[in-house]
């Protein structure tokens, strides 16, 4: 699933690059993906279940990365 997952959490596929003319089977295929949430484990989930679902339909090559995590802004009175 994607787009927003809840009140907290969204979750898109931003760059899908590969191949090397139309009608040929590409050798490599390339898949950003980014998906946002304030709660850890829930977004820890996210990228679990996602990583399961490209093992399932591929066979080799997946690279999960985690590049950054989210943090929390407190709001001051005014």
């Amino acid at each position: 699933e994607l787009g927003r997952l809840d009140g907290e959490t969204t979750a898109n596929v931003g760059v899908i690059d590969g191949g090397t003319a139309p009608n040929v089977v590409a050798g490599i295929c390339r898949l950003q993906a980014e998906a946002r949430s304030i709660d850890l484990a829930f977004f820890d989930s996210i990228g679990q279940a996602a990583m399961r679902e490209v093992q399932r339909s591929i066979v080799q090559g997946v690279l999960y990365e985690r590049n950054y995590s989210s943090f929390v802004l407190a709001l001051r009175d005014k």
